[in-house]
């Protein structure tokens, strides 16, 4: 079973987010059992039997469990949003904000990779409304990146012909972290994050010394002090293997967001 995660200070945000005690186990429940066998594989009985509670008990709180997986994917993504937001209008040169916005959005995804599958691979499943509401928001985290990028374009700090090409190349690998990721493996999330930042930098041709001084910077980020969520620490259910796609928005815009 997943484990649930919970912020330093002893609560779990996705569960504060629904704003109330009831309500916040249901949505940590279905967490686990969206992650463990599939939004489409999972009753609400599943749900409400994890959260020690009667099916009956969950519609007081839901209407359905579209509405659970809606809740939680506003949540992963206005979350991811603030942490891109937060690095891009942060300080420093370009190669310094993309290195910290990129290493901490790696880091989301391997330290809190049960809920990250399910935010992001779970898309499909969203009724029209929300997934239209939740297209939103991928869109404005895509922005934020490839805004950072345009920033060290015209600073000549990198070297970039596509950026949204490469916003998106960059936010996909930073995204499939929760695919695969596995805590009892080789890597600590820092370690990743701080790879993933390198990896970065060099796809937009930022030169060895901007690499360096801006890696460096995005690992005193990630060691300041914050209340994030503690990490998962199960493994994927299913290592390695890819989910379904979710459906492309319409228009074609595919860009990949937030988790």
């Amino acid at each position: 079973m997943p484990a649930r995660t919970r912020r330093r200070d002893g609560a779990d945000s996705l569960a504060a987010s629904a704003g109330h005690e009831t309500a916040g186990r249901l949505l940590l429940a279905a967490v686990e059992s969206f992650a463990e066998r599939g939004f489409h594989a999972t009753t609400t009985r599943d749900i409400a039997g994890r959260a020690g509670m009667s099916p009956a008990a969950l519609y007081i709180h839901y209407r359905t469990k579209e509405e659970l997986l809606h809740q939680i994917s506003v949540y992963g993504h206005e979350r991811v949003a603030r942490i891109l937001g937060d690095a891009a209008d942060g300080p420093g040169t370009a190669a310094e904000r993309l290195a910290v916005a990129v290493s901490a959005f790696a880091r989301w995804h391997a330290e809190h990779h049960t809920r990250a599958r399910v935010v992001q691979y779970e898309l499909a499943a969203l009724g029209e409304e929300h997934y239209a509401e939740i297209q939103r928001l991928r869109r404005r985290t895509a922005e934020l990146v490839r805004g950072v990028i345009a920033d060290g374009v015209a600073s000549d700090e990198f070297r970039v012909g596509d950026v949204r090409g490469t916003a998106r190349a960059l936010l996909s690998l930073c995204i499939d972290v929760a695919r695969w990721y596995d805590p009892a493996g080789p890597d600590t999330p820092r370690e990743l994050a701080l790879l993933y930042a390198g990896l970065a930098l060099r796809m937009v041709g930022a030169d060895a010394d901007t690499t360096t001084r801006a890696v460096e910077r995005a690992a005193e980020a990630l060691d300041a002090p914050s209340d994030t969520d503690l990490p998962d620490r199960t493994a994927p259910s299913t290592p390695g293997d890819a989910p379904p796609p979710a459906r492309p928005a319409e228009g074609g815009t595919d860009d990949p967001g937030a988790p």
